[in-house]
């Protein structure tokens, strides 16, 4: 069989032989199968339709004249339906105004019968074939080229988007700064105040207004810092840091809160792949982000499942790899202490789970969650879960919100990218 006639694979090609004539059928079938070809057959345009549905074939010959239609309502139907087969109408008799319908709906040729010979219709098919698998080359290289295409804006918009947060962050920070400074020594001020009012006697009366001014200052000044902290988390420089380590860290570090509020908080940390001769990241990978400001999103993700945990409830952290988005498998039993799980196959990218037993986001605030300064809790400065979001857009990963399966609480999920190993060096 000719090679010319095979797909790379080595699958000979596929024909749609539609004719009404069983004798012609049969001839043409015959000879194209003698050429290698893979020939299927139909003897009304309903049965054309239906074997087109089921598969595509390569080349479709199709008769003009059929019981039910015509070729030509076939080959539109092929059109409709956004089939890329070569169509060659078959004709009794060539008539101007079918060739120009032919041809408008992408015919590749006609030919008329009674044919010349079966081996030039069989050519034609040949011809016709090759052009089918000229198209397709020319169309994968065209979507391959858009796809690259969609892939540069994607980086210069990233790109633009970090320089305008890194311009961004620097103004806010030396905002920040600026009042913060004053805000402690207001406080400063308030604390020596309260202390002359004492020997005066007057604490009694003034005391909870400077209780209430105090609460003021201090709620004041706990939105600099989480501003200055979420500023820092897109202008910080990119390392490349561990995902399970970071995680780690963060629950260490909210250990103690959560023993204080009589909170089970678990960690489950699926191993990463061994370490490299030179460094300490992953070998497959690691993500690149400040690795203070990566623990300070899992950080900020504890903490507000924490807060939305009833008593005696549990908060679940676990880390997972993923392969092409995709989970790479079932997420680790959970446990008090880190539990290491053997390694997976190299990722793409890592999931940090942070879920709960509270109650969990209404549909509200799971759209605005990640707003500046948008909070439920009247303590609350909207900054956290803000910090979250910029750091994950900055490592150009994403976090979701959605109703654990396990606990029935919130599961937020941090899903970053890893870095190539070859970046790392």
């Amino acid at each position: 069989m000719d090679r010319e006639l095979t797909r790379a694979a080595g699958e000979p090609l596929d024909v749609l032989v539609v004719e009404d004539d069983p004798d012609v059928r049969a001839l043409l079938v015959r000879a194209l199968s003698a050429e290698g070809y893979r020939v299927k057959q139909a003897a009304s345009a309903a049965e054309a339709c239906a074997a087109l549905a089921q598969a595509e074939p390569d080349v479709a010959l199709l008769d003009k004249n059929l019981p039910d239609g015509s070729g030509v309502e076939v080959l539109r139907w092929l059109r409709e339906h956004g089939l890329n087969t070569e169509a060659i109408l078959v004709t009794g008799y060539a008539s101007l105004e079918s060739a120009m319908e032919a041809v408008r709906l992408g015919a590749f040729d006609y030919v008329e019968k009674p044919f010349e010979s079966l081996k030039a219709v069989a050519n034609r098919v040949a011809r016709a074939a090759e052009r089918g698998r000229s198209r397709r080359a020319l169309r994968e290289r065209n979507e391959a080229l858009v796809r690259a295409l969609a892939a540069l804006e994607a980086a210069q918009q990233r790109l633009l988007a970090a320089r305008r947060l890194a311009t961004l962050s620097e103004t806010a920070a030396g905002l920040a700064h600026a009042v913060k400074n004053p805000l402690h020594a207001t406080l400063l001020g308030l604390s020596n105040a309260r202390l002359i009012a004492g020997e005066c006697g007057a604490l009694e009366r003034l005391g909870p207004s400077m209780a209430g001014i105090e609460a003021n200052l201090r709620h004041i000044l706990g939105l600099v810092e989480g501003f200055l902290r979420a500023a820092r988390a897109g202008a910080a420089p990119a390392e490349t840091c561990s995902g399970a380590a970071a995680a780690a860290e963060a629950v260490e570090r909210l250990r103690a809160e959560a023993q204080a509020g009589e909170l089970r908080l678990e960690l489950a940390l699926e191993a990463e792949p061994a370490a490299g001769a030179a460094r300490h990241a992953p070998a497959g990978g690691g993500v690149r982000l400040s690795r203070e400001t990566l623990v300070e999103a899992v950080q900020n993700l504890v903490r507000n499942a924490l807060q939305a945990a009833p008593r005696g409830g549990t908060v679940r952290v676990s880390v997972a790899h993923a392969t092409d988005g995709a989970a790479s498998g079932r997420a680790p039993a959970p446990s008090p202490s880190p539990t290491p799980l053997p390694s997976p196959a190299p990722a793409a990218s890592i999931d940090i789970r942070v879920e709960d037993d509270g109650p969990g986001f209404d549909a509200e605030s799971a759209a605005r969650a990640f707003e500046l300064f948008y909070t439920t809790r009247q303590d609350g400065y909207g900054l956290g879960l803000c910090q979250v979001a910029v750091a994950a857009e900055t490592a150009g990963g994403r976090c979701t919100i959605a109703r654990s399966a396990a606990l029935g609480g919130a599961a937020v999920t941090l899903t970053l990218p890893l870095a190539p190993a070859a970046e790392e060096r």
